[in-house]
């Protein structure tokens, strides 16, 4: 049996799941951008996502994006996450001292010690990340990225 998978059904399960799961929902500006919302008007989910996305030269910048299954399947397909399973990303680059987490692997303990998508990392080890980029930089200060790492 052959998904229906067109255009227009891609472009509504961009907008259903971002006003399901977006990180900045509670916003005004953002609830005004649904209600007003017109599918027909964007020529692919990706151009929906992009006038989607909450003030991306400030907020949302790379947080959100669309990927294919097979994309998916490579990166999560093993079932095992490495360090503390949690994705991060700096939110302020070149700077490198907001350190946002973009993604959290379910059961990991990041999930566990109540981690949520969109949080700041402001010290690891009682150390600010400014100090930790510009001594070891972050991959060093979290651990290698081995899995069943554990701290």
């Amino acid at each position: 049996m052959a998904l229906l998978c067109t255009i227009d059904h891609q472009k509504q399960a961009v907008a259903d799941l971002m006003q399901e799961w977006y990180l900045f929902n509670d916003e005004i500006e953002q609830q005004q951008k649904y209600a007003t919302l017109d599918l027909s008007q964007f020529a692919t989910p990706e151009a929906l996502l992009v006038s989607l996305l909450y003030r991306p030269n400030r907020f949302d910048r790379n947080f959100s994006f669309i990927t294919t299954p097979e994309v998916d399947q490579r990166f999560f397909g093993s079932g095992q996450f490495v360090g503390f399973g949690f994705g991060s990303k700096f939110a302020d680059s070149p700077m490198d001292t907001d350190l946002r987490l973009t993604q959290i692997i379910e059961g990991s303990p990041a999930a566990s010690a109540g981690l949520a998508r969109g949080q700041q990392i402001l010290t690891v080890n009682g150390r600010t990340i400014a100090e930790i980029v510009q001594a070891e930089g972050l991959s060093d200060a979290l651990g290698p990225d081995d899995t069943g790492v554990v701290r």
